[in-house]
């Protein structure tokens, strides 16, 4: 029920499910004297899922049962954290031999087929690292605006869905990355939330496809990902595929038994300790809104953690 979860399910539902994409963000956090990179959302004190190695050994499980998928994984890097740090979460989780770099000179990417024949099916992107001087290695963990233009995040109504090249500042890179989704509140709090009721409406095929569709036209360029919250509810996959041009199979929807806390009642809401730092860290901005997503994406406010 914590208001800053973007789905009901976690990481092996998701990958089981067909999710191809997992968007991750990274905090360091330090505990028992050990300064480690964790998965949090917005702060660590809000939406804390445990050490980022333990969570991608699911991804490892899930790799090594299903030889013949790709998947990647888009980091938020909260942490700063740079390459070395990150490829050490790989290495500890099982998964270092399976990232594949794509050499910067390169202007033409791999087909799926030629990453699974060389088993280097894990792509991984965080944003903030240096850019690779010539003549340098090739790190394992890509600059992410070095290889992929991102739409807008801050998604208040349709009408935010304009396909703008959000970052890198409006310059366009070889892969396109769409942003869909519509935030909630809290109830007074000026905190955009992720909404699974607006995930109801705004994951159906005919919202999804049209804004893919659009951004398309605008960009002038394929999309090469999608990103939605509550991703249980309406027909991704369905679309997905289509635009893929491969057969959908339908399989059966994750169990959400658990109502997302912005979705409740405001007596249930209120005595959360997640929603009570919310209002504090509201209050700390001065009421102006801000979105957790912003909080990971570098924005800052006068909050002690």
């Amino acid at each position: 029920t914590n208001p800053a979860a973007t789905q009901f399910t976690g990481l092996t539902t998701q990958l089981n499910y067909g999710i191809r994409l997992l968007n991750l963000d990274i905090h360091w956090e330090t505990k028992n004297g050990r300064r480690e990179l964790y998965l949090c959302h917005g702060k660590c004190w809000i939406l804390n899922r445990g050490r980022a190695a333990d969570m991608l050994r699911e991804v490892t499980t899930f790799m090594n049962a299903n030889p013949r998928e790709v998947v990647t994984i888009v980091f938020e890097n909260a942490a700063g954290a740079n390459a070395a740090e990150i490829e050490a979460v790989f290495r500890e989780a099982g998964l270092l031999d399976r990232l594949y770099s794509q050499p910067a000179s390169s202007p033409t990417w791999p087909t799926l087929g030629e990453l699974i024949d060389r088993n280097k099916r894990l792509i991984v992107f965080a944003p903030g690292l240096p850019s690779i001087p010539a003549g340098q290695p090739q790190p394992l963990i890509m600059n992410q605006f070095d290889y992929v233009s991102e739409t807008p995040y801050a998604l208040r109504s349709e009408a935010d869905w304009n396909c703008a090249l959000d970052r890198p500042g409006g310059q366009a890179r070889p892969l396109v990355l769409v942003n869909h989704w519509i935030y909630g509140k809290v109830l007074f709090i000026p905190i955009d939330v992720p909404s699974a009721n607006n995930a109801k409406w705004v994951n159906k095929a005919d919202k999804i496809r049209g804004h893919l569709n659009k951004c398309q036209s605008v960009r002038g360029q394929r999309v090469n990902y999608v990103l939605v919250d509550f991703y249980e509810y309406g027909d991704l996959t369905e679309v997905v595929a289509g635009l893929n041009g491969v057969p959908y199979v339908a399989k059966p929807r994750p169990e959400t038994k658990w109502r997302p806390l912005a979705d409740g009642d405001a007596a249930t809401i209120m005595a959360a300790p997640e929603v009570q730092a919310l209002a504090r860290l509201a209050k700390e901005n001065d009421g102006k809104p801000i979105s957790l997503d912003a909080l990971d994406r570098g924005a800052t406010v006068g909050i002690t953690e």
